[in-house]
């Protein structure tokens, strides 16, 4: 009989660059519903965090090197289970983390989990992640994003870690294929649900339609550009669809950034070095 998950045996890590000042609002509740809150600061922090174990980083380490410090950190703690977050995401009920480990602990093979997902609401967009039609409790997704996912510490080890020379874009996607090429599972959860805000969208009205441009500088656009195409490089065979998911989603972005955004030039520029650069890494 498997050992039953409780919320004392997950540490939740939370990387933060430059948090605006309410983002105690996601901290704490995490407090009050787990063992420990790790946070890997990637930026001075001026707001004071008297219930959290705080690694401050000199200087801007990249996503995947602060979720890799925060993971190491629960590891020698001895937490089982890892909560991830970003610092632009809010639970939306006190009950968040009995809701997920209720999943956790019902799936029958969660040995064979690299991520269990929440479900996220864009708080700009008003849009809500969805599934399968069939879907009752949970679903099968090729890949997660970093916020929200419940990571297996011991599976983390295993597969050495998040993939740290990414720095940024598309970590979490390519933790999640590289996972999944070993035989390991992305499991979503249908009802437990994040609100989760991307700092950077600004809604453009056309005919009452809504259009989203990121607005994100040259810098996130070569990164994104440069790991997409390393996935490429290393999943095209047994991910294309989903990597046409992605070029797709891309080429929708890149559309709204060369009619409504700023520094089109600089940031056209940024996503050809990624695309150059992708091809050596």
């Amino acid at each position: 009989m498997k050992q039953k998950v409780t919320p004392d045996s997950v540490c939740c890590v939370v990387v933060a660059f430059h948090p605006s000042a309410d983002w105690r609002d996601l901290l704490r509740p995490l407090s009050r519903q787990s063992g420990q809150v790790v946070v890997v600061a990637n930026s001075p922090l001026e707001i004071p965090l008297p219930d959290c174990r705080i690694l401050q980083n000199e200087r801007n380490e990249g996503v995947a090197r602060a979720l890799n410090q925060g993971l190491e950190a629960a590891n020698q703690a001895g937490f089982e289970y890892a909560l991830l977050f970003d610092q632009d995401t809010r639970l939306l009920s006190e009950g968040f983390m009995a809701t997920f480990l209720r999943l956790v602990n019902a799936y029958p093979h969660p040995e064979k989990v690299a991520v269990f997902k929440a479900r996220h609401r864009e708080s700009a967009t008003g849009g809500t992640e969805s599934g399968p039609l069939s879907a009752q409790d949970w679903f099968e997704s090729p890949t997660a994003i970093t916020s929200g996912s419940l990571v297996s510490v011991a599976l983390w080890k295993a597969l050495g870690g998040f993939r740290e020379d990414f720095f940024i874009d598309h970590v979490d996607h390519e933790y999640c294929l590289r996972a999944g090429a070993k035989g390991y599972r992305v499991v979503q959860s249908v009802e437990v649900l994040l609100d989760h805000h991307t700092g950077t969208l600004t809604p453009v009205r056309i005919a009452g339609r809504a259009f989203f441009p990121m607005h994100q500088p040259a810098n996130r656009w070569y990164f994104g550009t440069r790991n997409l195409v390393a996935l490429h490089r290393s999943y095209a065979s047994s991910q294309a669809k989903w990597l046409l998911r992605e070029d797709f989603a891309w080429m929708k972005r890149i559309l709204k950034m060369c009619l409504w955004e700023k520094d089109r030039r600089g940031k056209l520029v940024g996503a050809f070095r990624g695309f150059v650069d992708g091809w050596q890494l």
